[in-house]
């Protein structure tokens, strides 16, 4: 939608990597509110918007704390309606071993953003999360879903523990990545697609659009940091059709697009960024 001056686009995450592109393009469009956990690094990312001309606000935000998303969701009250929402922050089995701290960020905290800022959402507007290739590697079932499909239930962790103790259907060896947050990292983008897919309809209602990328490899510092120490995703690199990492700004683009009119008939579904990994991996005989 076009950009009203009362109206202005959320972006999280947007310290570094496809959250920080997705603020430099989306500023060309209208006003932002950038937010992310490194306070650092938001600043930087901050001024060097504003040097360029783009309309700019922060906000530390931490997405695992709900008290701290609700301050975030007020701050943006105060700012007009939200035009739209890219849900852009996450962690991955690289950065962490801790499988709770990645199913906190990547799905309870998508959760908690989504909860919180459909009221602040402006009639046309659109929210696009980030998701990742990886939620198409588990084979999930009805057990599974059930569990994925209520990520602010009290006893979430208590429920999923189950599965996260399941070892990965790809090979990532222990010296690598720990692979209860591999596994940690499949679900939590699982449970994303399956949000957005669900909450569709809801959404739709309030004249409002939500979807999610599955970006495949790309070159971010999470994505480098991925390429460097796992061979598994060097070796999928390898196998993508368009043989390279994939760009942040290309990511942006798309983001750009789905947060437009010209995207006003897309909701609820999930879009791949993969440079044909995906389609590679289910037709291998053709490949």
């Amino acid at each position: 939608m076009n950009s009203k001056e009362s109206s202005f686009f959320v972006i999280t995450g947007a310290a570094s990597g496809m959250g920080a592109a997705t603020a430099s393009r989306l500023g060309r469009r209208g006003k932002i509110l950038l937010v992310d956990i490194n306070g650092e690094g938001l600043d930087l990312m901050t001024d060097e918007l504003r040097s360029d001309g783009i309309q700019a606000e922060k906000h530390i935000c931490d997405l695992k704390d709900e008290q701290s998303v609700c301050k975030l969701a007020e701050a943006a009250k105060s700012m007009g309606q939200v035009c739209g929402l890219i849900n852009a922050a996450g962690i991955s089995p690289s950065m962490t071993e801790d499988w709770k701290q990645v199913l906190s960020v990547d799905l309870v905290g998508t959760a908690l953003i989504l909860r919180e800022f459909l009221p602040l959402m402006a009639p046309g507007a659109a929210a696009v999360c980030i998701a990742s290739i990886a939620s198409r590697i588990l084979k999930s079932d009805t057990e599974v879903e059930a569990i994925l499909d209520n990520p602010l239930d009290p006893n979430f962790f208590k429920r999923i523990e189950p599965l996260v103790s399941i070892p990965p259907s790809i090979p990532l060896p222990s010296t690598e990545v720990n692979p209860r947050s591999a596994t940690a990292y499949f679900l939590a983008k699982l449970g994303v697609v399956r949000l957005c897919e669900r909450l569709a309809p809801a959404w739709a209602k309030r004249g409002v659009r939500i979807v999610s990328i599955s970006p495949g490899w790309i070159d971010t510092p999470m994505g480098r940091l991925e390429f460097e120490r796992l061979t598994y995703t060097r070796e999928s690199v390898e196998k993508t059709p368009i043989r390279r990492l994939g760009r942040p700004e290309e990511v942006a683009a798309t983001v750009d697009f789905l947060c437009s009119e010209d995207a006003s008939f897309i909701t609820g579904c999930d879009l791949l960024v993969d440079g044909g990994f995906t389609a590679a991996m289910a037709h291998t005989t053709n490949y």
